[in-house]
């Protein structure tokens, strides 16, 4: 990294005061004075800005408000300009690839405005919370987020812990910890990009386009299986009998008994967003018709395949709220659903 620049005490290209600040994230930018820079990045807000101490001799790293009037932040509403009736500047903290910043930003105020909430999503920033958000992840950085946890399996504690060792590696301590804010939005993230692809939002998505689907699933079919008004010829049903396997499906049902979950307290709050829609059955419609089924009976099984059940009161069940869980695929290895096993398989007359 350039340490230092001879072009710093120059007259800017303004005309008007000296180059002080640079950009290391901007490609053969040369330094600019305060007024310039803050221009050149009206829609970078989130670059560091360096600018020149002359006192210490070197380079200072600041936010992009740190170059601003205090009565001013990163303007929102607005396409990048500051609005006439804009809010008092909020102090937030925003996280892009570059790191994290403790900056200003200042809302839209017009008579239509939006919620801040919405401001900051139409800006490209996604916030940790709906009400008064102090906190926002760019859209950027949830890309890539997306990616380093798909290749190279990186928790999301290692990937704040880099965010701000990129802001300071000396007094990364110093730096704010939104660990449990970017724990949240790795979860709305994944939702909202669901419901963009399955078009939920756009009117009826897929339910329009597969009206013999369950209605709002937001599952991936198999496209090797036979599917009526998908992958089939008109008149399918009309095959002669030595051909009808041709549209036949083989389903099989699976459990694994290794995939247990504790009995433990749990966030009341902590529900599932696609409760139903996708793979795992509702919730409720499955508490209902566990409690239908008949309780495990004392009698001990006498089928050597069924020796899961003969083990239900072992050690290895004990406080476990599930045991593990039972897949419904194709021959292609495609899921088609999936539930939780209660209580160990059961015995019944």
């Amino acid at each position: 990294m350039q340490e230092a620049d001879s072009r710093i005490g120059q007259l800017c290209s303004c005309g008007h005061a000296a180059r002080r600040v640079r950009c290391q994230q901007c490609l053969q930018q040369a330094p600019l004075c305060h007024s310039c820079w803050l221009g050149a990045h009206k829609h970078q807000p989130l670059h560091w800005a360096e600018a020149w101490d002359e006192t210490k001799g070197y380079f200072v790293r600041h936010d992009i408000s740190m170059l601003m009037p205090e009565s001013l932040g990163i303007p929102l509403g607005h396409d990048g300009d500051q609005c006439p009736y804009a809010s008092t500047p909020l102090l937030m903290t925003l996280v892009d690839v570059g790191g994290v910043h403790a900056t200003r930003v200042t809302f839209c105020g017009c008579p239509d405005h939006l919620s801040k909430w919405h401001q900051l999503f139409h800006a490209g920033l996604l916030p940790a919370t709906v009400k008064d958000p102090q906190s926002a992840f760019t859209l950027n950085l949830l890309r890539q987020w997306d990616l380093f946890n798909l290749q190279s399996k990186i928790t999301v504690y290692q990937f704040m812990l880099s965010l701000r060792r990129l802001t300071d590696n000396v007094f990364t301590g110093n730096v704010p910890d939104l660990y449990k804010q970017f724990l949240f939005v790795t979860r709305i993230w994944p939702w909202i990009q669901m419901e963009k692809r399955f078009g939920g939002l756009y009117g009826d998505g897929m339910t329009e386009c597969f009206p013999h689907r369950p209605k709002d699933n937001v599952m991936n079919f198999c496209p090797a299986c036979p599917d009526a008004d998908v992958n089939m010829e008109d008149g399918w049903e009309c095959a002669p009998s030595h051909l009808r396997h041709i549209h036949s499906s083989h389903i099989t049902i699976d459990g694994n008994m290794k995939t247990g979950n504790y009995a433990k307290k749990n966030d009341p709050n902590d529900v599932s967003l696609f409760d139903g829609r996708a793979y795992m059955a509702n919730s409720k419609r499955y508490e209902h018709y566990l409690k239908t089924v008949p309780q495990l009976q004392n009698e001990k099984v006498t089928c050597n395949h069924l020796n899961v059940a003969n083990g239900a009161s072992r050690s290895k069940f004990k406080n476990l709220r599930v045991i593990g869980t039972v897949n419904v695929h194709c021959d292609h290895y495609m899921v088609g659903s999936s539930v939780d096993i209660i209580g160990a398989e059961r015995y019944v007359h």
